[in-house]
């Protein structure tokens, strides 16, 4: 078996710009995900420290499929992308099931989902309300000058 790249120089110039395409698709598409979700769901008294374990979680995570990648390739060729692909669909029904809508929602809205989704109990007469729907400003007036 030949390597391509060493009969076909060019070719290494390929696998450099597909690196970069998948790096911008990436970038652009999925991977600003869980940061959107985590300002959603988080405080903002608690945001520094959620941005942080959040960020140490996903390069961990990316280390780890770094380095387990090339032995699952070996060991099982082009069907390891069946790996990656049903732990996506395990994160997509872990999403739909357990991760509350937040769509129009207020930090302590959705506060109150997760409390009543791990069984917080709220003390008598202290239970969290939450105010009406904010109402947008009026238009400002237009000035010249």
């Amino acid at each position: 078996m030949t390597v391509v790249s060493s009969t076909v120089p060019e070719m290494s110039y390929l696998g450099i710009i597909c690196v970069f395409a998948y790096i911008v698709g990436h970038s652009i598409g999925p991977s600003p995900v869980p940061s959107v979700v985590r300002t959603e769901m988080v405080l903002q008294s608690s945001r520094t420290a959620a941005f942080t374990v959040d960020g140490a979680v996903h390069w961990l995570f990316n280390f780890i499929v770094g380095l387990a990648f090339p032995s699952m390739q070996v060991a099982i060729g082009a069907y390891s992308f069946l790996i990656f692909a049903a732990l996506c669909l395990l994160t997509a029904a872990y999403i739909y099931v357990v991760i509350p809508e937040t769509k129009g929602k207020t930090f302590v809205e959705i506060n109150c989902a997760f409390a009543k989704r791990n069984g917080v109990v709220f003390p008598e007469g202290k239970e969290v309300t939450t105010a009406e729907p904010h109402t947008p400003p009026l238009p400002a007036k237009q000035t010249t000058f």
